[in-house]
């Protein structure tokens, strides 16, 4: 899911009046729709009826919405053989209003959708929307953390909703919305989009690999690229500890998390709360033995074993010998919460990977772990699993893919996503190449789809369909946050691998005064292609000879 920036209504992330001060009269949405026809799908009933001055309340980030009038068109479907029946809600504005775009909204957590508040964010944008529950019993908040689906009466897996879940609902929302809105308007679809982040991310990053072309732009952010992976990481702080024999509270994760922002805030050049680049920080958890630390009422003081817990918590998931399992957290991440497990984590231990919902996860140890990790990827990651890095047929199809992540992302680190666009890389032809249709946007100081200390993307769904629309690539992000004294801070996210780098002068808390670092001037280019070059003399001689001209020697 993809929150907009509550504090920051004011910047006009997303209008908030009503889509129109024009009343829908009865008949607008009157509509007799004929049933599209989704391949491996049955459609089973098709309702709609008119909403008039509806209120949306706030939820999962997203800020209220009043006055909104539109048509609600709920489709009912169902996979032959399976015994599942789905629910795909479209909402669609007044012809008037409606800007000519299809928005297909993900979901989040163990939810395909459907959220309201996202739904009514894009339909105050002129978008006719979509979500779908993919066939849970609950959907929105309450799907959230329910993982009860996954699991028959005989403790078997529910292949037919997880295959929904993994992204079969979210191919067919698309199909379906998209039929729905030409058959309202009376006209196709001019540009369609999909937009989510975490497990929307994740269904966009899906809608990429598994079905190029079925969108134009993929809107896809913090992405899960591959599940089994953050759920299991998700685990790793208490087998930490376990192994360890410590136990870390939130009061001394807290005070580690602030030595880190002592120790690495002001590398950057400026003292905001923001570790621009956490490669820079250099942290160091045991000079922190012996140090004494208030913690409810007590005198705590720091151990070997405390120091190494955080250090291995950072580090991230390692085999019983030490070898890399899977990526870190970047320093500046907020550590409360780490040294335990985090619910989604335990809920995916339970129900998908020991499908035993009664067992005791306290009982799982560095061995196991590594075991069940394992077996997690074994089992679910050719279904649930969105790190094909082949993205030709993609591009092919001329879509555009952008991505943000933010760099202080405990709960699907920004290593994961960086590591999967470098594989992007090597399968693609190297960054310039992959640019062309996939472009990722680091986010310092941002948490998980939002929320943290740092700048966050103010519309970058915007920037998406000025490239998809007009081709203008975006080199940068706006973004913007209020630091803790309630002022606005602005920045310019940088193009991966660009990194933001103070410029010494100005007003730090002006995008102004930062620029993008590890950009390329003519010189600095043609210094490159001459390194390259001397392997073949005659393209040697010509870099030379272009050398000599840009000095005034020939």
């Amino acid at each position: 899911m993809f929150p907009p920036l509550f504090f920051l209504a004011p910047l006009a992330w997303f209008p908030l009046a009503s889509t129109s001060n024009t009343i829908f009269s009865s008949k607008t949405c009157n509509t007799t729709f004929t049933y599209p026809h989704i391949p491996g799908a049955e459609i089973l009933s098709i309702t709609s009826h008119l909403r008039t001055n509806a209120t949306i309340p706030p939820s999962n980030g997203f800020p209220p919405s009043t006055g909104l009038n539109f048509c609600n068109v709920t489709i009912t479907l169902t996979h032959p053989g399976t015994s599942d029946h789905v629910a795909v809600s479209v909402w669609l504005p007044l012809a008037s209003e409606w800007n000519g775009r299809f928005q297909a909204t993900g979901g989040s957590g163990f939810a395909n959708g459907i959220f309201e508040s996202q739904l009514a964010a894009a339909l105050q944008a002129g978008y006719a929307a979509a979500s779908t529950d993919g066939g849970t019993p609950s959907g929105g908040l309450a799907g959230y953390g329910d993982l009860s689906w996954v699991l028959k009466d005989d403790r078997s897996i529910n292949w037919d909703l997880l295959q929904n879940f993994s992204g079969r609902s979210s191919r067919d929302m698309v199909l379906v919305g998209k039929a729905i809105t030409g058959q309202f308007y009376g006209e196709k679809v001019r540009y369609s989009y999909w937009n989510g982040c975490s497990e929307g991310g994740r269904e966009g990053y899906a809608m990429a690999q598994r079905w190029p072309g079925l969108v134009d732009g993929v809107m896809a952010n913090a992405p899960v690229v591959s599940q089994a992976s953050v759920a299991m990481g998700g685990f790793w702080g208490r087998v930490v500890m376990k192994d360890l024999g410590v136990e870390v509270g939130e009061c001394e994760m807290e005070w580690f998390g602030e030595r880190v922002m002592e120790a690495c805030d002001g590398v950057d050049g400026v003292e905001d709360g923001v570790i621009t680049d956490p490669e820079e920080c250099r942290f160091d958890p045991y000079r922190l033995i012996g140090k004494k630390v208030q913690c409810d009422g007590k005198e705590v003081e720091i151990t070997v074993q405390m120091a190494e817990g955080v250090q291995k918590i950072l580090e991230g998931p390692q085999t019983p010998y030490g070898a890399p399992i899977w990526v870190g957290l970047a320093p500046g991440t907020d550590l409360t919460g780490r040294s335990g497990a985090v619910l989604l984590s335990e809920l995916g231990l339970k129900y998908l990977v020991l499908k035993d919902v009664e067992f005791d996860v306290s009982a799982i140890n560095y061995s196991s772990y590594t075991a069940l990790w394992a077996q997690a990827n074994r089992e679910f990651d050719w279904l649930l699993g969105t790190d094909n890095p082949d993205l030709s047929a993609f591009q092919d199809a001329g879509g555009k893919l952008l991505t943000w992540h933010g760099l202080t992302d405990a709960i699907v680190p920004a290593a994961n996503t960086i590591q999967y666009r470098k594989k992007v890389e090597m399968v693609m032809g190297g960054s310039q190449a992959v640019n062309n249709f996939y472009r990722l946007f680091l986010a310092p100081g941002v948490a998980h789809c939002g929320r943290g200390a740092g700048p966050q993307p103010l519309d970058p769904l915007e920037a998406l369909v000025a490239w998809v629309e007009k081709g203008e690539a975006p080199e940068t992000l706006d973004a913007a946050n209020l630091d803790e004294k309630g002022e606005l801070m602005t920045r310019d996210l940088c193009l991966y691998p660009r990194k933001m780098k103070y410029m010494g002068i100005g007003d730090p808390k002006r995008a102004s005064s930062w620029s993008c670092d590890g950009e390329e001037n003519e010189e600095e280019e043609e210094e490159e292609s001459l390194e390259e070059a001397i392997n073949s003399p005659r393209d040697f001689l010509e870099g030379l000879q272009k050398r000599f001209i840009r000095l005034g020697l020939v």
